[in-house]
């Protein structure tokens, strides 16, 4: 998880007025060590920036995904569908944009089913010539968490 500050017109103004009440004189000059008066600056600039912005915790989407039947290309797809999504939101007066997230929507869930079954015909082939393995047991133990 990343922190990410969040700049609209009133943080900005917030910021540019912090920033000129700094006495940089002070904080960066009179020192004789160059990395010194940088980290200085630095975290001045940082400590402003937490005061003034609001700051938004942003996860990391480059994880791989926890359900084995999202392939990277279906998570790659899962994404254009999202950002669909933000410009069909955005361009709410447009029916073209909906109508092109509604349409990659669903065509998205079908690969998505019919990568899922595909997984668990897999799975239970798999597991057909192996007493151990098709034991109802574990083959509901091991498929169970992903039908929720």
């Amino acid at each position: 998880m990343s922190m990410l500050p969040v700049l609209n017109q009133g943080n900005l103004e917030k910021f540019k007025q912090e920033i000129s009440n700094v006495d940089w004189n002070n904080k960066v000059e009179n020192l004789d060590d160059i990395n010194i008066s940088f980290q200085r600056f630095y975290d001045t600039l940082i400590s402003i920036l937490s005061k003034t912005c609001v700051v938004n915790r942003t996860r990391s989407r480059k994880k791989m995904p926890k359900k084995p039947w999202v392939s990277p290309s279906l998570l790659r797809c899962i994404n254009k569908k999202d950002q669909l999504y933000r410009d069909s939101i955005r361009n709410e007066n447009d029916p073209v944009c909906t109508r092109i997230y509604k349409n990659y929507r669903n065509a998205l869930n079908k690969l998505l089913r019919n990568a899922k079954k595909k997984y668990f015909v897999n799975k239970f082939t798999e597991t057909c010539g192996n007493p151990a393995k098709t034991l109802p047991d574990r083959l509901v133990q091991s498929i169970l968490p992903y039908l929720a």
